[in-house]
């Protein structure tokens, strides 16, 4: 069966577009290391969300539903300590952190079955993010820093102004997906400001790379 139009909702990896032969620019080279750990039955942290800056990187820590606490190390690839791959050096990374090995104590259980993971967090986007009956939505379109917070608003975002913009497409309306990429386009120029501004705000380490990198300097 042939269909009338197709979209991409894939991802980074944005399958359609790399068929496609669309290329996608990466805007920096953040990664994340992340690793659930089991909790205690009565744990007592908070469920919160925890955020610390470190001199290479920064935290992230969550409660997850099934006892567990989700981390995250975002650094960027090439700044990566190696030892950090494997458990020991990665808990030894997590436990010079201020805010969250505070919260933590001894609330952790070893688990021989514990995995680390590498996970892309670059900030990047498609160089076409429409064709002749596609077009690309979400993260597939345009990826963000989790630092931002950003992904979620504009997934749900770019998904109403992808909707309209296939009805109107499908009517005969053909300024409809340009006039799709101009909305996302500007979107992300204006997160690209916001995200540097917010990157400002933590002056501590300015005199290491990676803050360098996103200050400008």
């Amino acid at each position: 069966k042939q269909t009338h139009f197709l979209v991409d909702a894939t991802g980074r990896i944005a399958k359609l577009a790399q068929c496609l032969g669309v290329q996608r620019e990466q805007c920096d080279r953040l990664i994340g290391l992340v690793c659930p750990f089991k909790l205690q039955p009565h744990h007592t942290i908070a469920h919160y969300t925890y955020i610390e800056a470190v001199e290479n990187g920064w935290w992230y820590a969550a409660v997850i539903p099934g006892n567990r606490l989700m981390t995250v190390f975002l650094t960027d690839a090439d700044l990566l300590d190696k030892g950090m791959f494997k458990m020991d050096g990665y808990r030894q990374a997590l436990s010079k952190t201020q805010l969250i090995s505070s919260s933590l104590k001894d609330e952790l259980i070893a688990d021989s079955h514990q995995k680390i993971t590498t996970r892309t967090a670059a900030s990047s986007y498609l160089q076409q993010i429409f064709g002749e009956n596609w077009l690309a939505v979400g993260d597939a379109a345009f990826a963000y820093d989790p630092i931002s917070s950003y992904g979620i608003a504009s997934a749900l975002g770019g998904g109403f102004y992808a909707g309209n913009a296939i009805a109107d497409h499908l009517m005969g309306k053909r300024e409809a997906l340009p006039a799709y990429s101009f909305i996302l386009e500007q979107n992300y120029q204006l997160y690209q400001e916001m995200l540097a501004n917010q990157y400002q705000l933590e002056q501590r380490w300015s005199n290491h790379t990676f803050w360098q990198r996103r200050h400008g300097t």
